[in-house]
């Protein structure tokens, strides 16, 4: 009893990283094509605080690619390549610990990247804004800014090297999340979203999740 409890303590009180709080995900499906129309007015909604998108799940892995550097090219790390919308990191309360945030509003810069401090370590990296990540297309992108390790996925694995890259608003498909920050009245925005759901998709239900 006394290890069942200090586990569950563990497991409530872990800083994952980010705030799994008050966050609701669902897939676009025909409201992709239309993502900013459908965002201005959910924000118009006072218990929105906040919209943005990503290629799956936080705690999803579905784009796993090798990556590499030219200070070390045979040196091949398996990363975890997120796709995300600029204002994700702000929203999901991430913090970066070194460099900056190279996808806020003004600059959105889709040729720069941020890591994850396994990242930097898995591909033996000791100065890494500035450097450039070779991707599995031999696409470039360049690190502008380190991120504290996240733990997305279970806390039984160690966490993975990731990779974010801007993801622009016309590049949301049919089966990627959009997440919507809750600031208060759950129920109400809910009840939006299903109103507004029935507008863009009137023949399939309104699924959705908490991300926590």
């Amino acid at each position: 009893s006394i290890i069942i409890k200090k586990q569950l303590n563990y497991i409530h009180d872990k800083d994952l990283g980010f705030n799994k709080e008050q966050v609701i995900c669902f897939q676009p499906r025909n409201i992709a094509s239309s993502y900013e129309t459908f965002r201005q007015e959910m924000l118009r909604n006072p218990n929105v605080k906040e919209i943005t998108i990503k290629s799956c799940l936080p705690h999803d892995w579905n784009n796993g690619n090798p990556i590499t550097t030219d200070d070390n090219p045979n040196a091949q790390v398996l990363a975890e390549i997120n796709q995300v919308g600029y204002n994700y990191i702000e929203l999901m309360d991430i913090q970066i610990i070194e460099g900056t945030n190279p996808f806020a509003e003004a600059t959105r810069n889709s040729s720069q990247c941020l890591i994850n401090e396994k990242t930097a370590r898995a591909l033996e990296i000791t100065d890494p804004i500035g450097k450039q990540i070779i991707l599995l297309d031999e696409s470039r992108v360049t690190v502008e800014g380190v991120i504290k390790d996240l733990n997305t996925k279970s806390l039984h694995i160690d966490v993975d090297p990731q990779v974010y890259v801007l993801q622009q608003h016309d590049e949301l498909r049919a089966w990627h999340y959009i997440l919507i920050k809750v600031a208060s009245n759950p129920s109400d925005v809910i009840k939006a979203l299903n109103a507004s759901w029935i507008n863009y998709n009137p023949d399939i239900p309104f699924e959705y999740t908490f991300l926590d």
